[in-house]
């Protein structure tokens, strides 16, 4: 009973400082009292509409990530920047594979640059390639990511502009029409072999490309084209996230990749997230 009293308190205090009718003040006392103070500290950073607001900082390193929201915040970091790292890679099943240095990995949806954390947890210097469309997102991970190829376009199976409708609280955002957007803007899209061809990575094997797009995967994977032979593993999220009906997008995608010889290997059934290999992947 008393347990469930406890819970009740802590989620109407939960809700209060999510609530941006209150001040900063009490968002940031409240994370700094949920994090070990010992190894980070939470503040604010910018307060421009298209900059991030707060920032975590691990206190040893000096390792500081950039975002924008307060649901956000409480919700990836609230362990930690490392943790964070840690819990993507289990959750898109990318700690069961064996990393190594100089791999490519792509990060299609990359927010805020979370999962690159992942790779400077376990020493491995990779080449990160990482897109968003959304504004303080992109901002976000040029600050978090010093050492990666960094785009603000969004990837899908045509070249030219889109809606990109903003829904950036807990990365919703999509090309496709949702609910509750906070605003819609042009955003350039490019398939990923033409991507692929004008910066000259024809011949270049992938390791891993990672797929977040809420709802707009298929038009990603089938932009990838006849490059797709050049990919060893694909995580996709394809959850109940496609427009209005709110749609898995698992039919269409794993049909297509497994008519293109890969096989599912692992899935996050949590997440509704696959893990899939390329049977005809070459080294």
């Amino acid at each position: 009973m008393l347990k469930k009293i406890i819970l009740k308190i802590e989620n109407i205090i939960i809700k209060f400082i999510l609530d941006y009718k209150n001040s900063d003040y009490w968002y940031l006392l409240f994370l700094n009292l949920k994090v070990d103070s010992s190894k980070y500290k939470f503040s604010k950073t910018f307060l421009d509409d298209s900059e991030p607001r707060f920032k975590i900082t691990d206190l040893k390193t000096n390792k500081t990530i950039h975002f924008g929201y307060r649901k956000q915040g409480l919700m990836c970091y609230r362990d930690g920047i490392k943790q964070r790292g840690y819990f993507l890679a289990n959750q898109y099943m990318i700690d069961t594979l064996k990393i190594n240095q100089n791999d490519y990995i792509f990060d299609i949806g990359a927010n805020t640059g979370d999962l690159n954390i992942y790779f400077h947890n376990i020493s491995t210097k990779v080449n990160y390639y990482a897109f968003d469309p959304g504004l303080i997102e992109y901002n976000s991970l040029k600050l978090n990511v010093l050492d990666g190829n960094l785009y603000n376009v969004a990837l899908g199976d045509k070249d030219g502009m889109a809606t990109f409708y903003y829904k950036p609280e807990f990365g919703d955002s999509s090309i496709i029409e949702m609910f509750d957007y906070t605003k819609k803007y042009q955003v350039e899209v490019k398939r990923f072999d033409s991507f692929i061809e004008e910066n000259h990575l024809e011949h270049v094997k992938i390791k891993l490309i990672k797929v977040e797009a809420e709802g707009f995967e298929p038009e990603i994977i089938k932009g990838i084209g006849k490059y797709l032979k050049n990919v060893e593993f694909i995580s996709a999220d394809l959850g109940f996230e496609r427009g209005f009906s709110q749609d898995t997008t698992a039919p269409e995608v794993l049909e297509y990749l497994i008519k293109n010889n890969f096989e599912i290997i692992q899935i996050n059934k949590d997440r509704f997230c696959f893990l899939l290999k390329n049977k005809d992947y070459e080294n």
